[in-house]
């Protein structure tokens, strides 16, 4: 089961992961993502909606949102927190270019099909589609950017948030952050709920309030990286033992979202 908090605040509703005392106190009422039945698959799951007179919430653990350190503040915080590094832009010589960002996945994939032969034209027809997709895309204003911006360099310590692990930092286009975030938030849902789209509000708060901060133009580019960096992750699942089981989801997943973003021929 996967818990928010919503709290009623004109104009919009907001979603938090729950995680601690704290943020029950602030809560009107609770949304719950549960399976439909103790006997129900993983992925047969429904929305119950509880007033605050109708539960009663006892911390289990001091930290446990699926291993996301940091969602326990919402998306808006986190987008806020990438947006301002942005903002900051510490100089850089180091580059980082939509050609770098295709020329890793062509470098990558090519190894899932050495094991998965069977998937060659599938992960072929992927590739090239990525590479149209990257070319639709506006040259962007760039700036400095994390680069490897996902939950795990996030902490969260009271009212702070601290974000760590530069090696990576480079001038970029600062969607690509928000949507390597927004990314391993999908593959975390897919592998530890069988739901792609369990954690969608989450995203979706994180993708609103970086175009309010960015501006509008930014979500397409936002929502193009979260895609390049789910077609990383059909590599990164091959690495290791546990996310091997959902490499072919992933794919699939993958092969969805370019074929509705028109790019899968």
């Amino acid at each position: 089961t996967f818990f928010f908090l919503m709290i009623r605040r004109p104009p919009r509703s907001t979603l938090f992961p729950y995680t601690t005392p704290f943020r029950s106190e602030d809560a009107d009422d609770l949304l719950l993502t549960a399976r439909r039945n103790a006997d129900a698959a993983k992925s047969d799951q429904v929305h119950v909606l509880l007033g605050k007179d109708q539960y009663t919430l006892e911390p289990i653990s001091g930290w446990d949102t699926l291993g996301f350190r940091g969602t326990c503040s919402s998306g808006f915080i986190i987008a806020a927190a990438a947006h301002k590094l942005h903002q900051v832009s510490p100089p850089t010589e180091r580059n980082h270019s939509m050609a770098d960002e295709l020329r890793i996945l062509h470098e990558r994939l090519p190894a899932v099909i050495d094991q998965h032969g069977q998937w060659r034209e599938r992960i072929q027809r992927v590739l090239h589609a990525c590479d149209r997709l990257g070319a639709s895309l506006a040259d962007p204003q760039p700036c400095g950017i994390h680069r490897d911006f996902y939950q795990d360099q996030v902490i969260v310590h009271g009212e702070r948030l601290f974000l760590i692990d530069f090696d990576l930092y480079c001038n970029g286009d600062p969607a690509l952050d928000i949507g390597n975030f927004i990314a391993h938030i999908t593959e975390q849902s897919l592998r530890s709920l069988d739901n792609a789209t369990a954690l969608l509000p989450v995203e979706m708060a994180m993708e609103d309030h970086f175009a309010a901060l960015a501006g509008e133009k930014t979500r397409l580019a936002v929502r193009t990286y979260t895609t390049l960096t789910l077609v990383r992750h059909i590599h990164l699942s091959t690495l290791f033992e546990d996310r091997r089981p959902y490499t072919e989801a992933l794919l699939a997943l993958c092969e969805t979202r370019l074929d509705e973003m028109g790019q899968l021929h």
